[in-house]
């Protein structure tokens, strides 16, 4: 196998880890929820007590799992160069890397990232095949304008960068309710769907 699809691989073991380890969270007395209806407007309120924070286990599994999602970028950018030069030289080697732009600069203010990108791909994908360069391009956040904070490999990039120089990936529980609605007879008003996850 070649280096990027073993980096791919590594972070499935740990995504399939950390699912294991918050079913185990889940699955404890770590939170209760309970359910009151409110008799002056009938609406049914929510509470819920975690009384077991989520273990630092689960923040390890991400940082690990984020990094070798992270890894296995740049894995494939360098294979890329290397299979359409042979031979890397020690400074492209330093150079290589698959690039990820939002809408910010490298201190974190509003920039637009279609005027960083052409620079960094240039110095970042030296030998990296046209098409390759291409695709990168197009898949990179900051086509999401405000939005690209949201973006699967800007939440990649981040969450790595925070693992790396600043802490643990912060993890937290979001106990889903299969919906939420407003009163009967709100005008224009219908109840919003509020997905189950954690």
């Amino acid at each position: 196998m070649l280096s990027h699809d073993l980096k791919l691989k590594r972070a499935g073991e740990y995504i399939e880890a950390l699912k294991e380890r918050i079913d185990l969270w889940l699955g404890s007395d770590a939170y209760t929820i309970s359910r009151k209806k409110d008799p002056q407007t009938g609406d049914t309120v929510c509470r819920a007590q975690i009384k077991k924070p989520p273990p630092a286990e689960i923040s390890l599994l991400v940082g690990d799992a984020v990094h070798n999602l992270r890894s296995a970028l740049d894995h494939a950018v360098y294979f890329l160069a290397e299979r359409n030069l042979g031979t890397l030289t020690p400074e492209t080697e330093h150079a290589l890397m698959f690039p990820i732009v939002g809408n910010e600069n490298s201190k974190g203010a509003p920039a637009d990232g279609s005027e960083i990108i052409d620079n960094l791909i240039t110095r970042t994908l030296v030998g990296v095949p046209d098409p390759a360069r291409a695709f990168i391009k197009q898949e990179q956040p900051y086509h999401w304008g405000d939005g690209f904070r949201y973006h699967s490999l800007w939440c990649i990039h981040d969450l790595d960068r925070i693992d790396k120089h600043r802490r643990l990936a912060v993890a937290s529980a979001f106990l889903g309710l299969p919906g939420v609605a407003t009163p009967e007879g709100s005008p224009g008003r219908s109840p919003l769907p509020v997905p189950r996850g954690r």
